[in-house]
């Protein structure tokens, strides 16, 4: 069983800062964010296929899919390289690149599995 919890973010300061507005309730646990304007249908559940990868690799999961190169303008966009199918080690993440600054064709989807190491950043 899993509990969810919920921190209200009082004005909008974008993601970051909605996932900062948690940071006291959060610790030092790996924690989920799932962004509700992405949309993912599967057999196995992406957040149960994102916490096996975080169990297997014991870091920061992105949630990620392949798109047209066409399109790679609307997304964020994955800078790295295949590991394993369907596995990518990231090096960077491009928002919104032309097609031609394009590094790769895999946007960056709103699901998470972040370390609390993250906020050493802030």
């Amino acid at each position: 069983m899993v509990n969810i919890h919920f921190i209200r973010q009082k004005e909008p300061k974008g993601l970051g800062h909605a996932i900062y507005c948690a940071k006291s309730f959060i610790g030092n646990e790996p924690f989920a964010v799932m962004l509700g304007d992405d949309i993912v249908e599967n057999d196995k559940p992406c957040l149960q296929q994102m916490t096996e990868m975080y169990e297997q690799y014991k870091t920061t999961i992105l949630g990620v899919q392949e798109i047209p190169l066409e399109d790679v303008s609307k997304y964020g966009v994955v800078d790295g390289k295949q590991i394993e199918d369907k596995v990518y080690k990231v090096n960077g993440l491009v928002e919104k690149p032309s097609v031609e600054e394009a590094p790769s064709n895999i946007a960056i989807l709103g699901r998470y599995v972040i370390t609390p190491q993250l906020f050493l950043i802030f």
